[in-house]
This record gives structure tokens, C-alpha cells and sequence, in this order.
């Protein structure tokens, strides 16, 4: 953005008339866009994808306008406005058609709290693929991780297949900024993570610290939430465990908190869960971070609700090349659907049957799908199992 020919920095625009912001790609950014004291500005055609919040409006907006932008994964909200003015932003699409998580991601705060957006109507969208369940390793590709910089420093993130744990390459995060640095997990543009967290028995990551200015960490935290902001954060007291991690190190934290990381709920839900975020701040201080091998990990080798119930035995041949074969048994006859999910949680296959009392074997054809690992995820009346497999 441009201003009496000086440049405005960091997608900030301040005190000027009748600007047009039109058909940008703003992704990753703390905020997208910030105008403060402006008049009759229009933001139109834009994508907002992934930002921590998307357009924030300061003071005065007379007639400004947000029209024909679409807005994915924002992390907060879609909308702050501080100003007494009622802004059109209408036409505008949303990952979801879902009103109410629409509404919810619109803020109006102090210190007007006067103001409006007036968001209806909207241009309706595909509903977005969902990624049911978090992926065996949110630290390999094709998953992608964005950096949140409170300061104004560059902070970049990276794939790194040199300085790794497992898999084929680890995150690396470079920050000048070291204040409130977020690195923060999605599974992509068009696809919403909606996973049950409930039945987790921890989070588990490996990481090394390399801490540039030798000053200490001053707070780490790993931060779980929904689409409407509302989180769950592990403070790590002292950021101990991080600033011990000059070498890799392994980090297991129980999924209700403990004495070295301490949980604070904001309202959410841990059955239902939308992002995943690492925050580090060394008040200002650069560092170097390499993230590898992050993971929820279930209270049993798979999310059994009712084992007495339902009872589901490994997969055999396990690695398969053209069948599967899955044991099972219940003790009544009763529906099931059988989901093989991909690494990042999307879904490739689906299957409906039914079962009858006692044990069986459900075969499913898999030649047709990539090499690779999946999670098979069983569904009957009661229980939800999930199993391990990988396709040659």
C-alpha cells in the first residue's frame, strides 16, 4: 500500500482516503490488513488464508468496504473492528457455510464497541474437506506450518531433512523477533481440522533449541483451540523443558496438565479441536527452533469408546499390497463403517456393512491406492477403533 508516495509497511494503511486493496494473497500474517482512520477504502477480491487475525479496523472506517474476499483457516477472527462505524462486508466467502461459526469470528470490541459488521449476505462455498483425526506425525509433508510474529523481525518456518528425529525432514523456525513467536500447525488452504482430542492421553514432540543471544526462553506454551478462539494452553513453567533442549529432546505432556506444564482451559472443547500452535517468546531475543515428530497420543492402540462391546484385531496381511483383512467381533448384529484416513487425516476410502453377532472377517480391497501408511478408522454402534496400516 501506497500513501503521499511513501510506502506503507506491513500491510498497515493509516489516516487516507478512497484506497483500493484488490486481489492480494495475504497468508501467515499476525494481522492480514490493519486501517486505521480511513475513509472510503475498499477490500475486495482478496484471499485471507491463515492468518492469526484477518482484517482489523482501528478508530474510524467512513464507509469503507470489505466485499468479495474469502477468508480460510483464520485462527481468530475474520473480522475486529474498533471503530463506531458500521462496515459492509458482505459477498464475502468462508471456509464453512456454518453461520453461527461465521458470527462467532467477528469482533467487536473496545474501545468503541459501537461499531458493526454487517457480514450478511455471503457467498456460499463447497463445504470444506475435514480432517477427522490429527495425523500420525503433524511434522511431515504435505502438512504445513505458519509463522505468527508479534514483532516486525523476520521469522521464517522451513522443512529441514538434514537436523531431523524421524520421517523425512523436521520444521525449522527462524525468528529475529523472539517476542510472541506462534508457530501454528493447519492442514491446508481448503481443508478444516475437526478433531476429538477427549480420548488423547498426551501430546508428544521432539525439539532443539538454539538459542542465538544465549538468553533464555521466557515463555513457551502449546496452544489447542476451536474456529471461535476459544483454547486450551500448556504453559511449561520457566519454558524448563525448551530451554534444557540444546540437543533434541523428547516432550511429553499429559493431555490434562501437570506440575511442569500447566493447563489453562478458555472455553474449549477437547472433543472438538481446529489447530494446534507452539508459542515461544525470548522478549525479543532471535533463536533457532528444529520441531520433529509431533503427536497426540491415544490412551490405547486405538480410540476404543466400548471395548466390551466391539473388539477389532489387527489387520493382516500388514504391510497389504491388493486386500485387507480385518477381525472383528460383537455381540450383536449391527452396522459399521470402515474409513481409511492418509497421514495429513484426509479420507480416501469409505465403507459401509454390517456385521453379525460374533467373529468375522471383513476384507476390504486396497490395491488401488498409493503406497504408503494410513490410520483404518472402525466406526460401529458404540465404539470408534483405530488401526495402523500400511499399503505396498
Amino acid at each position: 500500500l501506497w500513501s503521499d508516495d511513501s510506502p506503507i509497511a506491513g500491510y498497515t494503511n493509516f489516516e487516507s482516503t478512497a484506497h483500493t486493496v484488490l486481489k492480494n494473497y495475504l497468508i501467515g500474517n499476525l494481522y492480514g490488513l490493519v486501517l486505521a482512520n480511513t475513509h472510503e477504502s475498499q477490500i475486495k477480491q482478496n484471499l485471507f488464508i491463515t492468518n492469526k487475525d484477518a482484517i482489523w479496523l482501528r478508530e474510524t472506517a467512513q464507509n469503507d468496504s470489505i466485499t468479495g474476499n474469502r477468508f480460510s483457516n483464520t485462527v481468530n477472527f475474520h473480522f475486529i473492528n474498533e471503530t463506531v462505524d458500521t462496515i459492509p462486508a458482505t459477498m464475502n466467502s468462508y471456509l464453512t457455510n456454518d453461520e453461527s461459526i461465521i458470527d462467532c469470528k467477528i469482533s467487536i470490541r473496545q474501545p468503541a464497541q459501537t461499531g458493526s459488521v454487517v457480514w450478511q449476505p455471503f457467498a456460499p462455498v463447497s463445504d470444506p474437506q475435514i480432517q477427522p483425526i490429527p495425523p500420525e506425525d503433524l511434522t511431515e509433508q504435505p502438512a504445513e506450518w505458519i509463522v505468527f510474529s508479534q514483532d516486525g523481525k523476520p521469522s521464517t518456518v522451513s522443512w529441514d531433512a538434514e537436523d531431523k528425529i524421524i520421517g523425512s525432514e523436521s520444521i525449522r523456525l527462524n525468528s529475529e523477533a523472539g517476542g510472541d513467536v506462534f508457530l501454528h500447525y493447519t492442514p491446508g488452504d481448503l481443508i478444516q481440522a475437526q478433531w476429538d482430542l477427549s480420548e488423547m492421553k498426551e501430546i508428544v514432540f521432539s525439539v532443539k533449541v538454539n538459542k542465538i543471544s544465549g538468553q533464555n526462553i521466557q515463555k513457551a506454551q502449546i496452544i489447542v483451540g476451536d474456529e471461535c478462539g476459544n483454547q486450551i494452553t500448556y504453559s511449561n513453567v520457566a519454558a524448563q523443558d525448551l530451554n534444557e533442549a540444546a540437543n533434541w529432546t523428547e516432550i511429553s505432556i499429559p493431555i490434562d496438565g501437570d506440575n511442569r506444564w500447566r493447563r489453562i482451559n478458555q472455553g474449549a472443547d477437547l472433543g472438538h479441536i481446529t489447530f494446534v500452535q507452539l508459542l515461544i517468546d525470548t522478549w525479543g531475543y532471535g533463536f533457532e527452533l528444529n520441531l520433529d515428530d509431533f503427536r497426540f497420543v491415544p490412551q490405547s492402540d486405538g480410540i476404543i469408546e466400548n471395548q466390551n462391546a466391539f473388539w477389532v484385531g489387527n489387520p493382516y496381511p500388514n504391510p497389504a499390497n491388493n486386500r485387507l483383512s480385518i477381525p472383528i467381533s460383537t455381540w450383536d448384529n449391527q452396522p459399521i463403517e470402515i474409513e481409511i484416513i492418509d497421514l495429513m487425516g484426509r479420507s480416501i476410502d469409505h465403507h459401509q456393512t454390517t456385521i453379525h453377532a460374533g467373529q468375522q472377517l471383513v476384507s476390504l480391497k486396497i490395491g488401488q491406492h498409493e503406497a504408503g501408511s494410513y490410520i483404518l478408522l472402525i466406526r460401529a454402534r458404540y465404539s470408534i477403533i483405530s488401526k495402523r496400516i500400511c499399503i505396498n
